[in-house]
C-alpha cells in the first residue's frame, strides 16, 4: 500500500535558538542524539572527526604561516629593504627566511622555514587528509538524514543534499527539531 509522504516540521533555514545554537556548539552531541543508540560511540566518532578537521586546518596555517618564500639566494645582507621578505637561504643545511630589521636597517636571516619542495608535499597531504575526513562527515549527515526521512516518512527532496553539504549546521538543527527532542 502506497504511505502519504509528509514535509519536514520546519524549513531549513527555520531559525530556533535552542536547536541552532547546540547543532552550531555541540554538533557532536546533536548527532549521537539524533541517532538515538549508542550515545557515546556517535559522539565519539563525531568529535574525533571533527576534531581531526579541526587540527588539519591549524596544521595547513602553520605550514603556510612558515613557509619559505619562492625565492633562494646566498646571501640576505646584500638585499634592501623592499626585496628582503622575499627570499630565502640555506644555513647549515637549514632553509631560512631573510629578514629585514628597520631598527639596524639590514636584511639578515632569521627562523627556519619549511622549504617550497616540502611545502608542497605537506599541503598536498593535509589536502587531500581534510578532503576524505570532510567526505566521511558528509556521509555521516547523508545517512543520519536518510533514516530521519525514512523514520518519519519525509518527502526526499533537492534540499536533502544541500542540508548535507553547504549546511550541515542547519540540516541537524532541522533533524533535531524533526525528533522533538
Amino acid at each position: 500500500m502506497y504511505k502519504q509522504l509528509t514535509d519536514w516540521k520546519t524549513s531549513l533555514m527555520y531559525y530556533d535558538c535552542e536547536s541552532c545554537f547546540v547543532s552550531f556548539v555541540a554538533p557532536c552531541h546533536v548527532y549521537a542524539k539524533l541517532k538515538q543508540k549508542s550515545y557515546a560511540k556517535h559522539c565519539i566518532v563525531y568529535a574525533l572527526l571533527w576534531y581531526t578537521i579541526q587540527s588539519l586546518y591549524s596544521w595547513n596555517y602553520y605550514v603556510y604561516s612558515n613557509s619559505c618564500p619562492s625565492e633562494k639566494i646566498n646571501y640576505c645582507i646584500q638585499l634592501d629593504e623592499n626585496d628582503c621578505n622575499d627570499y630565502y637561504m640555506i644555513v647549515n643545511s637549514v632553509p631560512t627566511k631573510c629578514v629585514f630589521h628597520t631598527d639596524a636597517n639590514l636584511c639578515t636571516y632569521e627562523n627556519s622555514c619549511i622549504s617550497p619542495s616540502d611545502y608542497k608535499h605537506i599541503h598536498i597531504f593535509i589536502f587531500i587528509s581534510t578532503t576524505m575526513m570532510y567526505s566521511f562527515l558528509w556521509l555521516l549527515h547523508y545517512i543520519l538524514r536518510k533514516e530521519i526521512q525514512e523514520k518519519k516518512e519525509i518527502n526526499h527532496d533537492s534540499m536533502h543534499c544541500l542540508a548535507t553539504t553547504c549546511c550541515s549546521t542547519c540540516g541537524l538543527a532541522q533533524e533535531y527539531r524533526e525528533l522533538d527532542l
